[in-house]
């Protein structure tokens, strides 16, 4: 049966355009091999397309929520009707703007293995928007993989030579630059041709020269920096930056943009509903081609969600979990939000999936 994703509202938060009424009920979600009670995806080893057809690929959608159900998140830090400065009137309200690419209380179908799976955990980092390249963590190690068509089977895998110092990486929507986050507090970038793999030993800041000064001239102590996606346009960088240990100081998830061809860390926070702690936060692993939404794991609720904003210019308001498979840990859309691609438990650990939209 189709893995589903439902809203049920709750607060009084504005919902993004296109968000389903707030009396939508609940939806099972299942799936996986026949006669298992878990999820039972195992490695294809094969060399079919990873968007076939289900069978023995096909993933449980039992996970964190038991019954399927996608709940919600709502709360004043998208609130803009803010008092001004001006005679204590509000400030104006932003356009909404268009519905959001990914809709609120889409379903999905099961799962289908990506074939490049193998032993050991395969935690997703980026997919491009044409869905040609693919790129994920195994162990200390990443990789990357290329396609011509979005219908045919990845190739194979590509090791990012050096890769092992990384924190986190994410890719550029061609995938031929690959950005990555070092434990220097740095954002590096590589570039390749066609068919080559990435090599760190050609690693430079680049245009985050700027980006990285500020970020290592700042005097706090204690400052975290980690996570790292890249939005279609590569115009918006996404990440996690916070100071270890300082109460005041929340696990926040911010956006830094692109100024010419400058990055500045001078990003906004994106609202509190993306707020955590050192113990346990809010990890973004994928954004829409609009920016206007945002898939991260929950550490805080423990399962895996997605938040809406209404426009670009507004912090993120609302949240839904999804539930995509048995303990996904990363997803990211491709171009039209038609197609996600996720990492949630398989037959023996953690395994590559893509889903389309029902």
């Amino acid at each position: 049966m189709a893995g589903t994703v439902a809203a049920s509202a709750c607060g009084d938060s504005k919902r993004p355009s296109g968000a389903p009424p707030s009396s939508t009920g609940g939806k099972t979600a299942n799936g996986g091999r026949a006669g298992s009670s878990s999820s039972t995806s195992g490695h294809d080893a094969g060399g079919s397309p990873d968007a076939g057809a289900g069978g023995d690929s096909t993933v449980s959608h039992a996970g964190s929520n038991a019954a399927g159900t996608a709940t919600t998140e709502g709360g004043a830090a998208g609130d803009t009707s803010l008092v001004g400065s001006m005679g204590g009137m509000p400030d104006p309200i932003p356009p909404e703007g268009e519905p959001p690419l990914c809709t609120p209380g889409a379903s999905y179908a099961a799962g289908t293995l990506v074939s490049l799976s193998k032993d050991g955990d395969d935690l997703l980092q980026a997919i491009t928007p044409d869905e040609l390249t693919i790129a994920w963590k195994n162990g200390a190690d990443y990789f990357i993989a290329d396609r011509a068509d979005a219908g045919a089977a990845f190739g194979n895998p590509l090791k990012v030579v050096g890769g092992s110092a990384f924190l986190a990486i994410s890719l550029r929507f061609d995938g031929r630059q690959l950005l990555a986050i070092t434990d220097a507090l740095s954002v590096v970038q590589m570039v390749r041709q066609e068919g080559e793999a990435f090599d760190a030993g050609s690693a430079s800041a680049g245009d985050f020269d700027d980006f990285n000064h500020t970020l290592n001239s700042s005097p706090e102590p204690g400052k975290v920096f980690t996570d790292a996606v890249l939005s279609a346009d590569d115009k918006s960088f996404f990440y996690s930056y916070f100071l270890s240990g300082d109460g005041s100081s929340p696990a926040t998830l911010r956006e830094s943009h692109r100024d010419g061809t400058v990055w500045s860390f001078s990003g906004v926070q994106l609202g509190s509903l993306l707020e955590g702690s050192a113990a346990k936060r809010r990890i973004p692993t994928g954004v829409s081609s609009d920016k206007l939404t945002l898939f991260y794991r929950d550490e805080v609720s423990a399962d895996f969600r997605a938040a809406w904003r209404v426009n670009t210019q507004v912090q993120f308001n609302h949240a839904e979990a999804l539930a995509l498979g048995t303990g996904t840990k990363a997803a990211a859309p491709n171009a039209a939000c038609t197609k996600l691609y996720f990492s949630a438990q398989g037959q023996s650990d953690l395994d590559l999936f893509v889903s389309e939209k029902n």
